[in-house]
């Protein structure tokens, strides 16, 4: 089974600080001091969305790397993301910023980006075409668009948890055919602690790459194959996952 993308990103969330200090102004002698920021109250501290900051970042790159052709401020016409008539009917992306549109008409497929036709174009190298003048996209972009589109649809443990059991459970579990050195396959937990799965990191899960390369299960094992989607939810679950507390 072929790999269409190694999924690795990192967002960075960019603050300002703002300080003051006494110049000796009146007015200043008649406002009643604020907290300091360390006695503020976390309920007083301000919210961060990290969704909307993703998906700001998100739509950043696409403007970018896209918007010339694709952007609500394009001179070229509305067409469509491959170049091409009008696909089956559907309405050309004029605006490559709304990602609801992107998701409308198939481009995007929540939780799936290896099934998601805008990330293979532009891993493909198809998007931005050659003839835009334009450089690929970054493999950095790639992938944090790439677990943006997990997010959309993120995989729940209990999902995996089946995927696991369906696929590996008659080997690796305390009942098993066989006795392996791995018999708690749906334990997430335990998958982590052993170094089979590496939160964050789909590429060093060796529970995932085994998988990915057709190792496990094995041709012997009477379960069934491990279908493209169930792969993919699996890795999309691996990359989204985070270190227990306290972990660096």
């Amino acid at each position: 089974m072929a790999k269409l993308l190694t999924p690795i990103i990192a967002l960075v969330t960019v603050g300002a600080v703002l300080s003051c200090r006494d110049d000796g102004m009146v007015i200043a002698e008649r406002l009643s001091p604020g907290p300091a920021a360390g006695e503020m109250q976390p309920e007083e501290l301000p919210a961060i969305d990290e969704w909307e900051v993703e998906k700001s970042a998100i739509q950043q790159m696409l403007e970018t790397n896209c918007g010339a052709c694709h952007g609500r401020s394009s001179t070229r016409p509305p067409h469509t993301l491959t170049g091409m008539p009008v696909r089956d009917g559907d309405p050309p992306i004029a605006d490559i910023n709304d990602i609801d549109a992107l998701v409308e008409t198939g481009l995007i497929i929540p939780g799936w980006p290896e099934a998601s036709r805008l990330l293979f174009l532009m891993v493909t190298q198809d998007m931005p075409p050659s003839s835009s003048g334009m450089p690929p996209v970054r493999e950095p972009e790639l992938r944090m668009l790439e677990k943006f589109i997990v997010r959309l649809d993120p995989p729940t443990r209990a999902e995996v948890e089946q995927i696991l059991g369906r696929h590996c459970g008659s080997c690796h579990e305390p009942d098993g055919e066989s006795p392996l050195p791995i018999n708690a396959i749906t334990e997430i937990d335990v998958l982590v602690a052993a170094g089979l799965i590496v939160p964050g990191d789909r590429d060093r899960s060796s529970l995932y790459t085994l998988v990915l390369d057709g190792l496990m299960p094995p041709s012997s094992a009477a379960v069934p194959e491990v279908s493209a989607r169930d792969l993919a939810r699996l890795g999309g679950y691996i990359d989204l996952l985070r270190w227990p507390e306290g972990r660096n």
